[in-house]
């Protein structure tokens, strides 16, 4: 993970579950469903109490992105009648930096998905303000794609995306320093207390007549680290 910049993190927003459970985090008035393990994730975007539009996640982890993977995504956007359709993914191709679209749909890096979604979100309530019948909906969606996907727009979003990965990257190894450096200072502790113990028990074997017993190389326990759920 550490060698493609990469974070487990980043990694699993491109897993449903995570996905979903983000999602529900980051956009509390909107319902967010998933059709089932594997299946499509849904954000039902909510304006005046009412559903205004729908945007649908498909999540792959792959090394590379699949034409069946966009393919799917399609049909996902078609069946689903959704507004907008994001692929997630973790796949590689040559001149892909975070950021695409293809056959209508988005493609993008899980570093950069939540950033995407607010994009759509937005849109999709812009639209619902105006008022905008379904067709006038589809040519302001397309617009709104052009924009995100083109330079003006892309470039600086993949560069949040490759900042995001580059920070998550130098967290993880932070926090692996850290516990080395933890581990390190607690087996220091238990050496001292070891040794300190060892002397007292000579002390009382010699004041008793007794041989003192030679030191033995201390049996280390492992670092208790308390467990923190995600936030």
């Amino acid at each position: 993970m550490l060698e493609t910049g990469t974070t487990p993190q980043m990694i699993g927003l491109a897993d449903e579950g995570v996905l979903v459970e983000r999602l529900k985090r980051e956009f509390p008035a909107d319902r967010i469903q998933h059709t089932g393990k594997g299946g499509d994730v849904l954000q039902f975007v909510i304006f005046n109490r009412e559903d205004v539009g729908c945007i649908v996640y498909e999540c792959k982890h792959t090394d590379n992105i699949s034409g069946q993977h966009i393919a799917q995504t399609v049909l996902a956007k078609r069946t689903r009648s959704a507004n907008f359709a994001i692929l997630v993914t973790t796949g590689r191709r040559k001149g892909f930096s975070g950021l695409d679209q293809e056959s209508g749909v988005f493609i993008v890096a899980p570093g950069g998905v939540l950033t995407l979604a607010h994009f759509c979100r937005d849109g999709l309530l812009s639209m619902a303000k105006q008022r905008l019948d379904a067709a006038a909906k589809g040519a302001a969606a397309k617009r709104l794609m052009d924009y995100i996907t083109s330079p003006t727009c892309k470039t600086p979003l993949e560069q949040a995306i490759l900042q995001t990965e580059k920070a998550g990257k130098k967290l993880t190894q932070e926090v692996q320093q850290h516990l080395r450096d933890w581990r390190e200072r607690y087996e220091t502790y238990q050496t001292i207390y070891h040794d300190v113990s060892h002397i007292q028990t000579n002390i009382g074997r010699v004041l008793d007549g007794q041989k003192p017993m030679a030191l033995e190389k201390p049996k280390f326990t492992p670092l208790a680290l308390p467990s923190f759920n995600e936030r």
